[in-house]
């Protein structure tokens, strides 16, 4: 049972559906988070509501739980609920900071998926960061997007705890296949400090019509995050509690920038 958060190169397109979709795809019972500085976007996308969403949840004051946290949200299931956030950013760095280190203190037994967005380097007091059981990275294949990813994913290492894994998401939108992209990025999966979770097309029409709940939403949604949410949920069933960064790695990781 695990916090799995969901994040972005500069430039990657996808982070918000491929969120959704987790949501979606997850085997167990789980609460999805919109917290993407730059305002949200699964309500206005999905015909959904922000009232009450992410700043009601922020504002009790009360211990963070799936149950309050459902209680805020968009049920799309009995053990599945979406928390949105509007589209104001300002309202949710505010939320953010409301939320503090009751992300942090997530309890054990619950799962979250927490979209942030566009990772901003050199962030290390992301409460979001700081507690992930799994972070899931996502970039595209065009070059100047993978050397991106790459100084993401050292600064990343600075942010999150030793015994996290980042996994790595292509959405293959250049020149390069996700195998060629992977291929570049070789050397972080040798010395596991990365893994490759897979790829997504980048396909505008069928993303659309995930977005506007079109008669081949589902098939779409289950086809392109429904394995890679079964393999996540099976990685992080047994998370330990949270442990504090390893210096020893970062400053490896650190090395081969």
């Amino acid at each position: 049972m695990a916090v799995i958060v969901i994040t972005s190169a500069k430039s990657s397109p996808g982070v918000s559906l491929a969120a959704f979709g987790l949501v979606h795809c997850w085997p167990r019972a789980i609460v999805g988070m919109e917290l993407d500085e730059s305002g949200g976007t699964w309500a206005y996308r999905h015909g959904l509501s922000c009232e009450p969403g992410l700043a009601s949840l922020a504002a009790t004051q009360q211990p963070l739980e799936a149950q309050l946290a459902a209680a805020h949200g968009h049920r799309l299931s009995e053990s599945k609920a979406l928390v949105c956030a509007p589209k104001e950013g300002s309202i949710v760095r505010a939320a953010a900071g409301w939320l503090g280190e009751r992300l942090l203190a997530w309890p054990e037994g619950d799962d979250l998926l927490i979209d942030i967005g566009r990772v901003r380097t050199g962030d290390h007091e992301n409460n979001a960061l700081n507690r992930a059981d799994v972070v899931l990275l996502m970039t595209g294949t065009r070059p100047e997007e993978l050397a991106s990813a790459a100084a993401v994913i050292a600064d990343l290492a600075t942010a999150i705890r030793r015994t996290t894994p980042l996994y790595l998401l292509f959405v293959a939108s250049g020149p390069y296949s996700a195998d060629e992209a992977a291929d570049a990025l070789d050397e972080l999966v040798k010395r596991r400090i990365l893994r490759i979770a897979g790829s997504v097309p980048f396909d505008p029409k069928s993303a659309r019509e995930v977005c506007d709940g079109g008669r081949n939403a589902a098939k779409v949604t289950g086809r392109w995050f429904g394995p890679m949410a079964t393999e996540l949920a099976a990685g992080t069933a047994h998370r330990t509690a949270p442990q504090a960064n390893h210096q020893t790695e970062v400053d490896s990781l650190n090395g081969a920038r």
